[in-house]
């Protein structure tokens, strides 16, 4: 419940310390409420879920508390797309959020696109980027240019690497022909290049 150390009464003061207490078993395990660092949870195993607005931790039951825990796995869970290079590629959600993982190495998923709909060779495409060194941001390429787009801190943009245009409001990435960025890219203004600061005269 939404409470204050103001409004909270003495018997919900001592109610508090009923906590962490086990609702039952699942598989084996018991399911167990708490208050912890980051509010109240429930906890099966390793996997800890926070509450939702609505749930108190003294009167929630097991069947809530296995939803709770079942919707965090859920989330968490990885996918597997297939296999490159002898290697399961999945995806999954992190700390950080969504990614791509081959073996040891891990790419981030583009804020912009929705994990479900990664695809092997997307996420291939992500996996060769973080390898090169190169930011894991590239929404689009088109072959034999070297503009792509790219999601940026604002959004996705189209670039040559020497100018910047901004997308249209109206289509995504996927729906762009080269024809169109190449007509974006030559009616875009031309990056401002910074001028050299002279150097101050030196005291005599």
């Amino acid at each position: 419940k939404d409470q204050s150390i103001q409004t909270i009464t003495f018997q919900e003061a001592m109610d508090l310390f009923k906590l962490p207490r086990t609702l039952g078993e699942k598989e084996g395990e018991e399911v167990v409420v708490g208050i912890g660092r980051f509010g109240p949870y429930v906890k099966l195993g390793k996997t800890y879920a926070s509450l939702e607005e609505g749930d108190d931790p003294l009167e929630i039951g097991l069947q809530r508390a296995i939803e709770l825990i079942d919707a965090k796995k859920a989330a968490t869970a990885t996918r597997e797309l297939g296999e490159w290079e002898g290697e399961p590629v999945e995806t999954g959600r992190g700390r950080f959020g969504p990614y791509v993982k081959h073996g040891k190495t891990y790419a981030n998923i583009p804020k912009s696109e929705e994990p479900a709909s990664v695809t092997l060779e997307r996420a291939i495409e992500l996996l060769e980027a973080k390898r090169a060194g190169v930011k894991a941001n590239v929404l689009r390429s088109f072959e034999g240019s070297d503009i792509q787009v790219l999601d940026g801190r604002y959004g996705p943009y189209i670039t040559d690497g020497k100018k910047n245009a901004k997308m249209p409001k109206d289509q995504k990435p996927e729906d762009l022909t080269l024809e169109q960025v190449q007509q974006l890219i030559a009616e875009a203004p031309e990056k401002k290049k910074g001028g050299r600061r002279r150097a101050a005269p030196r005291k005599k």
